[in-house]
Formats: C-alpha cells, sequence, structure tokens
C-alpha cells in the first residue's frame, strides 16, 4: 500500500497548522515582548535551547520511525538497518507493525529518561550559573522541562502516523493543541503571569496533543487497531531501530551544533538581552523555515513508499516541485520579515527588538541555503542512506571553535556568531549534498 498523493485537504490542513505554529509565535511574540522584560525573554530561548539539548538524545529516531513505518505499511515482511528493504507484497504485516511499535515504545523510554535528567539536572545547573533576578524561573522551568520530556516519550506516534501517509492528522492535532497553548498563554501573559504562562500553557498544549495523537493511531475503524492493542510482541526490534538511527542522531547531534550552540554563546558572552534579540530572530527565521518546507515535508511519507517499489521516475517530480515551491516561498516570507514584521516587532518593545536589518538578511540567505542542501538530505535519508553523518558533526564543531574565537579573540559579537556558521556551511554542506543528491535522483 503506497501512501497517497497529497491532495487539497492535505495542503489545508498542513496550512492551518503551520498558520497556528506561526500564530503560537506570531500572535504571542508581540504579546510576550509586551509583557515580559528582555531578561525573561531571553531566558525564555534559553529554555528553548536546554530542550534542544536534551533533545538530542532522540538521536534521529523520529524520521526513522517515519521512513521504516512507511516501508511495512508498503507491504515489506522485514527491516533492514541500511539500504531499502525487499519489497514482498502489498499486504500490511500486522505482526512485524506490533514488534516495530513495541520496539519503538522501548527505545522512546530510555530517551525520556535521559531528557529527564538532562533537563532538571544539567538544565537547572546551567540556569542557576547565570545568576538571574526573576525567581519564578525555577517553577517556570520544572513545568517546561516536564511538557519537554512528555512530548518526548510520545513522538513516536509523529513518526508512525506520518509512516501511515496520515501527516493530514498529525498536523490537525498541531493545529488544535497550538490553538488551546494560544487561548491559555495570552490571558496568562496579560494577568502578569510572566513565564509561567508560558510553561503552563505549552504543558495542557503537549498533553492535549499526545491525547489527539493517540486517539487517531488506534482509530477502531483502522483494521489493525484490535491486533496492535491484543497481539503480543514476538521480536524485539529495538537494536534494529538504534542502529538504522544512529547515524541520522549524530546528524542531528551536528545540526544541534550548527544552529543552537550559538545562542548558549550569545546569552553567556553578550547578556540575556542580546540573547533575546538573536533568540527573536532565529525564531522568526525558524518559522519562515518551516512554513516553506511544509509541501515539501508533507510529500516526505510518500517519497519513502516509492522508495519501497523503486519508483524514481515519481519521485523526480515530487522531490523538485516541492523543493521549488520551498525556496520560493522562503523568499516571499523573508522580504515580507524585513519589511513587514521587522518594523512592527521592533515597535512594540524597547526592550526587545530584532537583530539589525544587514545582520538579519545575513541569517536569512545563510538560512535559504541550509533549506535547500537539508532538502537533498533528507531525501538520501528515504534511501534508508545517510551520508552526511561526519560532514555534520565536524561542521558543527568547527562552527562553534569558530564561533568562540570570534567572540572572546576578534570580539566581533553577533556577527561573528553568524558569519561563522555561514562560511562552514557554504565550504562543503551548501553545495555537496546537493550534487549528492541531484545524482541519486537522476534516473537516465
Amino acid at each position: 500500500m503506497v501512501v497517497s498523493k497529497i491532495n487539497k485537504n492535505d495542503i489545508l490542513w498542513g496550512y492551518l497548522s503551520q498558520f497556528l505554529y506561526i500564530g503560537s509565535g506570531a500572535i504571542l511574540i508581540p504579546v510576550a515582548i509586551a509583557n515580559l522584560s528582555a531578561e525573561q525573554m531571553g531566558l525564555w530561548y534559553v529554555f528553548f535551547g536546554l530542550a534542544g539539548l536534551a533533545q538530542l538524545l532522540e538521536f534521529g529516531l523520529q524520521p526513522t520511525v517515519s521512513r521504516l513505518s512507511s516501508y511495512i505499511y508498503s507491504g515489506v515482511d522485514s527491516l533492514t538497518a541500511q539500504g531499502l528493504p525487499e519489497h514482498s507484497n502489498e499486504h500490511l504485516n500486522e505482526s512485524l507493525l506490533l514488534n516495530f511499535i513495541q520496539a519503538s515504545k522501548v527505545v522512546y523510554r530510555y530517551v525520556a529518561s535521559g531528557a529527564l535528567f538532562v533537563l532538571f539536572i544539567m538544565g537547572t545547573m546551567y540556569l542557576y550559573s547565570l545568576g538571574v533576578s526573576d525567581k519564578t524561573i525555577y517553577v517556570a522551568w520544572p513545568i517546561f522541562a516536564t511538557s519537554s520530556v512528555i512530548g518526548f516519550y510520545f513522538s513516536y506516534f509523529n513518526g508512525l502516523l506520518q509512516g501511515r501517509g496520515q501527516q493530514t492528522e498529525v498536523n490537525k492535532a498541531l493545529a488544535k493543541s497550538k490553538l488551546l497553548l494560544i487561548l491559555i498563554a495570552i490571558p496568562m501573559l496579560l494577568f502578569g503571569f510572566g513565564l509561567l504562562s508560558l510553561s503552563i500553557s505549552i504543558l495542557i498544549s503537549v498533553i492535549y496533543n499526545r491525547f489527539l495523537m493517540y486517539r487517531v493511531f488506534y482509530a477502531p475503524e483502522r483494521k489493525e487497531t484490535l491486533f496492535l492493542q491484543v497481539g503480543v510482541s514476538t521480536e524485539d526490534l529495538s537494536k534494529l531501530l538504534i542502529s538504522s538511527s544512529w547515524r541520522l542522531g549524530t546528524a542531528h547531534l551536528g545540526t544541534f551544533l550548527i544552529f543552537k550552540v550559538n545562542l548558549f554563546i550569545a546569552s553567556s558572552f553578550f547578556g540575556l538581552k542580546v540573547a533575546a534579540s538573536y533568540g527573536l530572530s532565529l525564531q522568526l527565521i525558524n518559522i519562515i523555515s518551516s512554513v516553506s518546507s511544509m509541501y515539501f515535508n508533507l510529500n516526505i511519507p510518500r517519497i519513502n513508499s516509492l522508495q519501497a517499489i523503486r519508483n524514481k521516475i515519481d519521485i523526480h517530480k515530487i522531490f523538485y516541485k516541492s523543493l521549488t515551491i520551498s525556496l520560493i516561498a522562503f523568499v516571499i516570507l523573508s522580504i515580507g520579515l524585513i519589511f513587514i514584521g521587522k518594523p512592527i516587532i521592533n515597535n512594540i518593545s524597547e526592550e526587545t527588538s530584532l537583530v539589525v536589518t544587514p545582520i538579519l538578511i545575513l541569517m536569512l540567505l545563510i538560512q535559504l541555503l541550509d533549506v535547500n542542501h537539508s532538502a537533498f538530505a533528507i531525501y538520501l535519508t528515504t534511501l534508508n542512506y545517510t551520508p552526511f553523518v561526519k560532514a555534520y558533526f565536524i561542521s558543527g564543531v568547527i562552527i562553534v571553535l569558530f564561533s568562540l574565537l570570534s567572540t572572546k579573540v576578534f570580539s566581533l559579537g553577533l556577527l561573528g556568531l553568524i558569519a561563522s556558521h555561514g562560511l562552514v556551511q557554504l565550504l562543503f554542506n551548501n553545495w555537496y549534498w546537493p550534487w549528492v543528491g541531484a545524482k541519486k535522483l537522476s534516473y537516465s
């Protein structure tokens, strides 16, 4: 059973979920910066940086779960840690699916336990070292950390639903939970609950989202639901799952070094006010990246299924159409941020603003190149093939070293952090993976 083509309903829910994702940012951002100090905003971005650090423990599991479950729903009778499995038939192997789900639960249980330690012990120690004056942080942080741990454990549902071709259902759950987040956070911010407003609203939103995911995956009308609920696992696939995901996880570590560590450098060396400005700019650019890549990401489960039946012609067409749409959308949204978003945001608060326009443009150009090469890297993963592990990790380490040098030795400030990222990526990742991906996509 090959995942069906995306339709207008899929696209509608995809954009609606991203609109509400923006809403939880674009609507909350002005309310937050109007009701929180620059120190509190800086802390909020540090919260997310720490959550990103803990998420490294997930080590590429969710896209691996999505990819392997897509193979299962396409009719394979066995899985391999690397390479495409043999396509067997058009019927779902329910026993293989049950074994795979049980393995996902086991591995994610360890992931959540590790995240619990990183966030509650290491994260708390780091926040304490910043010498923050706002003591509500020590209530807001545990609540936020709890929501992160819950989100980590149940994120295997995202991968399973995506692999089953139900990205629309994932987007529906995301849209509903983000709407709930907004409805809770805004009144609490206006009534002066500070960081607690955001932490509590995210916790409730995450719990609601996971409830919706569970209900959709185990829907009574699905033929395999009863078997999945009462069946007994006959084979432990957890080692295969880990073996298949560790390469992508190492690449995610490199991605964290590339994109996230500079936020910690900014907060440690330049102060929380500068970190707030840098973090706010990064958040908006990441939103632009997510929205522009939405159509591309919707097509990944279908590309995974087409890989299982070796249909390279359709894969070629889908990939390049999706990539073109993503790049055009990114450029349009970036222009909107520069000429419309920046003036609006900078007029809301005197304490927290976006970075200056030349640096913002540089950040957007760097991200555009990253969106392009990341699309080709994601395509390579649909082949159950992760060749970019070493390159991402080495690039991340070099970026961190260059960022520290630019800060401590050359005193280049934020420009040094951003230039370090852009130059290192330009040297290899930005051109090499599009070249490799284009060669793999060729069906001549």
